[in-house]
């Protein structure tokens, strides 16, 4: 599975678990989201998009979602490393197995992977 398509898995995970219960297909939803946790790779982009339609859901989208357009980790732009403090924070996935950006309420809870459920990585974003 491309990162595109894994980060519309992520950011859509919830919802589509929700209309998986109601059809009664949990099992197609955690299988394909054991599939991709055993192998980010794996599957095919196609099989969520289908998976996505049979549950009513929305075609999977992955245009237009990419890495960030620039950034590395926090510490590289700290002052006095260079680079002053950054202009935008911005949160992504844990493993780096997709191009999901999470954002973050003020003193909230940190974004979590919908698949791994972990915490994501702070990550600084010039402009």
């Amino acid at each position: 599975m491309t990162p595109q398509a894994r980060a519309w898995l992520c950011s859509n995970l919830v919802p589509l678990r929700h209309a998986a219960v109601r059809l009664g297909r949990e099992a197609d939803v955690e299988s394909l989201v054991a599939e991709v946790r055993a192998d980010p790779a794996s599957p095919e982009d196609s099989r969520l998009d289908v998976l996505s339609r049979a549950l009513g859901g929305p075609p999977v989208v992955v245009r237009g979602v990419g890495d960030l357009a620039s950034g590395g980790d926090l510490g590289a732009r700290l002052p006095g490393g260079g680079g002053g403090l950054p202009a935008q924070v911005t949160y992504r996935c844990p493993s780096l197995a997709c191009a999901r950006q999470g954002e973050r309420t003020p003193g909230g809870p940190l974004p979590l992977c919908a698949l791994s459920d972990e915490p994501m990585t702070m990550t600084a974003v010039t402009q």
